[in-house]
């Protein structure tokens, strides 16, 4: 049930690099239903996979690039 969450997480991250995980929430939610494939989880418990996803690519990157590259004051 949670990895597709958690893929969606990579995917989205590539599509909305440099911005934040709360900008796009809204779109994500959205797409949610088409995202999930098999996945039961509703979006409410699968925005979690989905941000911890998010953060740990953003986290990877900011290690990779000096500076603030995520924008999120780190």
């Amino acid at each position: 049930d949670y990895s597709p969450a958690y893929r969606y997480g990579v995917d989205s991250y590539s599509r909305h690099q440099g911005r934040s995980f709360d900008d796009v929430e809204p779109d994500l939610s959205r797409d949610w239903g088409t995202a999930r494939g098999k996945s039961s989880l509703e979006w409410d418990r699968a925005k979690h996979a989905t941000r911890d996803a998010w953060q740990r690519l953003s986290d990877n990157v900011e290690r990779a690039v000096p500076g603030d590259s995520d924008r999120d004051g780190r």
